[in-house]
Protein backbone atom coordinates (compact mmCIF):
# COMPACT_ATOMS: atom_id res chain seq x y z
CA UNK A 1 0.00 0.00 0.00
CA UNK A 2 1.40 3.44 -0.91
CA UNK A 3 1.65 5.81 1.75
CA UNK A 4 -0.08 8.57 -0.22
CA UNK A 5 -3.16 6.30 -0.14
CA UNK A 6 -2.67 6.20 3.74
CA UNK A 7 -2.97 9.91 3.70
CA UNK A 8 -5.25 10.53 1.36
CA UNK A 9 -8.54 8.55 2.33
CA UNK A 10 -11.61 9.39 4.35
CA UNK A 11 -10.44 8.36 7.41
CA UNK A 12 -7.53 10.39 7.24
CA UNK A 13 -9.83 13.54 6.60
CA UNK A 14 -12.11 12.66 9.18
CA UNK A 15 -9.28 12.45 11.80
CA UNK A 16 -8.36 15.36 10.82
CA UNK A 17 -11.22 16.58 12.11
CA UNK A 18 -10.55 14.88 15.96
CA UNK A 19 -7.80 14.94 18.68
CA UNK A 20 -5.76 12.60 19.00
CA UNK A 21 -7.47 10.99 22.11
CA UNK A 22 -10.98 10.88 20.36
CA UNK A 23 -8.44 9.01 17.39
CA UNK A 24 -7.70 6.42 19.65
CA UNK A 25 -10.95 6.07 21.49
CA UNK A 26 -12.13 5.31 17.90
CA UNK A 27 -9.59 3.00 17.12
CA UNK A 28 -10.45 1.02 19.97
CA UNK A 29 -14.19 1.55 19.86
CA UNK A 30 -15.03 2.82 23.25
CA UNK A 31 -16.59 5.91 21.00
CA UNK A 32 -19.33 5.23 18.29
CA UNK A 33 -18.24 6.72 15.38
CA UNK A 34 -21.41 8.74 15.25
CA UNK A 35 -20.29 10.00 18.84
CA UNK A 36 -16.94 11.45 17.58
CA UNK A 37 -18.36 13.00 15.00
CA UNK A 38 -20.58 15.32 17.01
CA UNK A 39 -17.42 15.97 19.29
CA UNK A 40 -15.06 16.79 16.40
CA UNK A 41 -18.39 19.30 15.45
CA UNK A 42 -18.71 21.02 18.80
CA UNK A 43 -14.93 21.59 18.70
CA UNK A 44 -14.86 22.92 14.89
CA UNK A 45 -17.55 25.27 16.41
CA UNK A 46 -16.15 26.49 19.53
CA UNK A 47 -12.37 26.76 17.30
CA UNK A 48 -14.74 28.83 14.75
CA UNK A 49 -15.66 31.91 17.70
CA UNK A 50 -14.30 34.69 17.98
Amino acid sequence: MRTSALLDGPFARMAAELCLLQIAAFAVGLIARDLLRAIATELAAVDAQP
